[in-house]
């Protein structure tokens, strides 16, 4: 699935800046209409932050030093 930070912001001001619906916007970038709300809605709260990922997944290398640390 696309979601990197340009495609949600392409998408975001896509809807903000036309008179279409959710459900438009999304069939337009081929994505659900509910993806669509959950973006413009965090991009209200928190603006381009609200976009990024809340989490960062950590490397193989960086887990396996972390339990090697706590053996």
């Amino acid at each position: 699935m696309r979601s990197d930070i340009q495609f949600k912001l392409l998408v975001v001001e896509d809807y903000l800046t036309g008179q279409q619906g959710y459900k438009i916007v999304a069939s337009r970038h081929d994505i659900r209409w509910e993806t669509v709300r959950k973006w413009v809605r965090a991009y209200h709260a928190r603006g381009k932050a609200g976009l990024q990922r809340k989490y960062e997944r950590y490397s193989a290398a960086f887990r396996q030093s972390v339990v090697q640390r706590m053996c």
